[in-house]
């Protein structure tokens, strides 16, 4: 009796069932061979980097503990982790200010060893910096350091560094700074 009713609906819809089953084992598939996108499973395509540091950037910071034998030295540091946008803002406004901190780094920050507090932020300034984008990106930088009185000392990339000199420029950058916050 019930093949009676459901044999002929079932032998009509039974291809259009095995094409849908068909689709679906492909589409099973093809997203595995992507990865699994979408499928909820986690996977970690990373890789370790061969350094923290370029060449020049490791090179450079050599020279600069050097320089600064009495700081500690921190590299790749967020710009959001050295100022915080000021309180009291209109929501929008504040979210606006650290959208516009929170994916930017800092090339080297100089520190006091036991309290912590940023002395000096360090950029090395190579070709790539000659771009419309890193100058913008830049001047973000400059306006955030400077509103929040953290000084800024800019090198250019060379092949080779002075210690002394590099020395020098430090505590010029910092000098003034640590007067006006007297």
């Amino acid at each position: 009796m019930i093949d009676d009713i459901f044999g002929p609906a079932l032998r009509q819809v039974a291809p259009l069932l095995v094409f849908f089953a068909l689709a679906l084992g492909a589409l099973a598939v093809f997203k595995a061979r992507l990865g699994g996108a979408g499928s909820g499973a986690v996977g970690f395509p990373y890789a370790r980097r061969a350094g923290l540091f370029s060449e020049a950037e490791a090179r450079f910071l050599r020279v600069l503990r050097e320089a600064a034998p009495d700081l500690d030295v921190f590299g790749k540091v967020r710009l959001e982790d050295v100022v915080a946008v000021k309180k009291g803002l209109p929501k929008s406004e504040w979210l606006a200010a650290r959208n516009r901190i929170k994916s930017r780094h800092l090339d080297f920050v100089l520190v006091e060893p036991d309290s912590t507090r940023v002395v000096c932020v360090v950029e090395l300034d190579d070709a790539s910096h000659a771009s419309e984008r890193a100058r913008r990106s830049d001047a973000v930088k400059d306006g955030a350091l400077a509103a929040a009185g953290v000084p800024l000392l800019r090198v250019p990339a060379r092949g080779s560094y002075d210690a002394s000199e590099l020395r020098r420029r430090v505590e010029a950058a910092v000098i003034p700074a640590e007067a006006a916050a007297d």
